[in-house]
């Protein structure tokens, strides 16, 4: 009975030397070993990151909630209406009577940006106060703004100007408090707009979010 014991217990100790042995060498396959001439170096191997593979963007990326992109706010200047529409995105959010500049001063189209702004500034050339000033291009020479006084108001909607885009105080204002350096300023020769089912459409594009 003894000797079966041990025997039994040998047999165990085999099994369990082998279980070893296989494991270590499982180990070792996972590892990358180097000689650097001197001590032998263990280098654990790793498999490579999502950022080292030819993927550019981290795993964490994908479930990271990022801020909502703002649409892109820009004015559009019709010279035939002698009307502002002011957008953010494809949103009409208002329409503005102006007076562009009058034959022989006549606002020129183009694409312009904002690129100063004021809440008073003095023009030289015509000796007075444009209030809610901005500048549309970099000499200054053309810009949108109000005016003082009220007698240039029977003018809006009609060519007044000599050459800025004049606007009412209160539309002015408004203006001024949305507007941000760099925005984009359209001047075309004419624009009709998208009736009011299309604006519908534009208005829900806008605020998809992808």
């Amino acid at each position: 009975m003894h000797g079966f014991i041990t025997v039994r217990t040998a047999v165990l100790a085999a099994i369990l030397a082998l279980l070893c042995l296989s494991a270590t060498q499982l180990s070792a396959q996972e590892m990358d070993w180097s000689y650097n001439g001197e001590i032998q170096e263990i280098v654990i191997y790793k498999p490579p990151s999502f950022a080292e593979s030819n993927h550019t963007v981290e795993p964490i990326d994908l479930f990271v909630d990022t801020e909502p992109v703002q649409p892109e706010k820009h004015v559009l200047i019709s010279l035939a209406d002698q009307r502002m529409w002011v957008f953010e995105g494809n949103m009409i959010m208002q329409r503005f009577p102006v007076s562009t500049g009058v034959p022989g001063h006549r606002t020129p189209t183009g694409t312009y940006s904002v690129h100063n702004m004021s809440t008073r500034a003095y023009s030289n050339r015509y000796e007075c106060y444009m209030l809610h000033w901005m500048a549309i291009t970099r000499d200054g020479m053309y810009g949108m703004h109000g005016l003082e006084g009220t007698s240039y108001l029977r003018h809006l909607g009609s060519v007044a100007s000599h050459g800025c885009i004049r606007l009412g105080p209160e539309d002015a204002i408004w203006l001024y408090e949305w507007a941000e350096i760099g925005i984009r300023v359209e001047i075309v020769d004419d624009w009709e707009e998208p009736p009011q089912e299309k604006q519908a459409i534009y208005r829900i594009e806008s605020r998809i979010c992808f």
